[in-house]
């Protein structure tokens, strides 16, 4: 499959060159169960194609069956989980800025060999989803959004992806974490899907690097 050799390749040049003596990835492995054909991806934060992100951590992700198919109902649908260390609670602008500068890095590596994207015609919009009952930042904040942007794997057309986002501190840990679902699917008319991705991202677990349990 072509289109997941081109984003392993991604993910591998994040790895190979933002780990370091000096940067070490934190000692923790991020833990996610998905149904049979959803498959997996593991990087530190920045990755290579990104390195003007601020947030320093991991990113666990998990693909839907027909990601990189553009014939199939979840093509480009998957979730991810950002793992954040010393990080407070990030407010909207700093969201819409990480999120939107690592989509930007992606899609200008991805598509570099195919005539490039114009990355800074990206647009990231974000709304918080108040909950009247959270009283502090050691519980979640919701945010749904959609960005437009030019998908670079498959089509190298313009698309829309709907985002569901929540940020909650980590029980235990001095760090944050992010999980995210992400479609060009509406999560009012693809509910199964959505509700597969909601399910994934509900199994997040953090645990040492020295597990050897397979995910």
């Amino acid at each position: 499959m072509r289109f997941q050799i081109c984003f392993s390749v991604a993910v591998l040049i994040g790895l190979t060159q933002t780990m370091s003596a000096e940067d070490a990835p934190p000692a923790v492995k991020i833990h996610l169960e998905a149904p049979k054909g959803w498959r997996g991806e593991a990087i530190q934060l920045p990755p290579s194609f990104a390195p003007k992100m601020t947030w320093k951590g991991l990113e666990e992700v998990r693909f839907a069956p027909g990601m990189f198919d553009p014939k199939t109902d979840d093509f480009f649908s998957y979730v991810f989980v950002f793992y954040l260390p010393a990080q407070g609670e990030p407010n909207q602008k700093a969201l819409q800025r990480e999120l939107l500068t690592y989509y930007r890095g992606l899609a200008t590596a991805v598509s570099r060999q195919k005539g490039g994207v114009d990355a800074e015609a990206f647009r990231l919009s974000l709304k918080e989803v108040k909950d009247p009952t959270r009283s502090d930042e050691k519980l979640p904040a919701r945010y749904l959004g959609t960005l437009n942007w030019t998908e670079p794997f498959a089509t190298m057309k313009p698309q829309t992806l709907h985002l569901e986002i929540q940020s909650a501190a980590c029980k235990d840990r001095d760090a944050r974490y992010l999980a995210v679902a992400v479609s060009p699917q509406d999560p009012d008319t693809a509910k199964p899907l959505w509700m597969s991705m909601r399910g994934i991202l509900k199994t997040v677990e953090f645990r040492a690097a020295s597990s050897s349990e397979d995910e």
